[in-house]
């Protein structure tokens, strides 16, 4: 599965292989690794100089609406792009405290209702690389809709979603969040 990004068709359009466009973009790929996990590939011309990064999914089904949260963590533990579940995640030599960021979205339409980047991590390509591999992973998943706002975020939040690809996505700023940063 891959997603393009190109005038000539409308945001979300499904294209058959000979459909695609020669001059369109590759936003990112999905496909699985040789254990059947999720990997995702963002082009790294989405998401300037982010780091490697491998991802936690964790579904909160029992939430309503039922959602995931996708956790980014630095490192070689596993490949770029991977993502694993929390079974995995749990046999793993990682903390969950060394995670750098962390989005939280509607599986049913795709509402992102968190995003969190480590304050060391910020402007560094991390944000944008969990959200692109958020969408990639809710389309390989075959959720319906495409990752979203509705207009509720932080001040920060704010300033994010003006970097984004797809502008069309995010509602106008209707409720403004306080910020979602630890206080110590």
């Amino acid at each position: 599965m891959q997603c393009f990004v190109s005038n000539d068709h409308e945001d979300g359009a499904i294209l058959e292989d000979d459909d695609a466009q020669p001059d369109a973009y590759l936003h990112w790929s999905a496909d699985t690794d040789q254990k059947d996990r999720p990997l995702i590939a963002v082009n790294p011309l989405s998401t300037g100089p982010a780091p490697p990064l491998w991802f936690v999914a964790l579904p909160e089904a029992d939430r309503v609406p039922r959602s995931v949260s996708l956790v980014a963590f630095l490192g070689e533990l596993r490949p770029p792009g991977t993502i694993v579940n929390d079974a995995e995640f749990f046999s793993m030599a990682v903390r969950s405290e060394e995670q750098v960021a962390a989005l939280r979205w509607s599986i049913e339409d795709g509402t992102v209702d968190q995003v969190f980047v480590d304050p060391a991590w910020r402007r560094k390509g991390v944000g944008s690389s969990t959200i692109y591999t958020a969408d990639g992973f809710h389309q390989f998943n075959g959720w319906p809709g495409r990752l979203k706002s509705d207009g509720r975020r932080t001040e920060m939040g704010d300033t994010f979603v003006a970097t984004l690809r797809f502008p069309q996505r995010i509602e106008p700023l209707q409720d403004l969040s306080p910020p979602m940063d630890p206080t110590t």
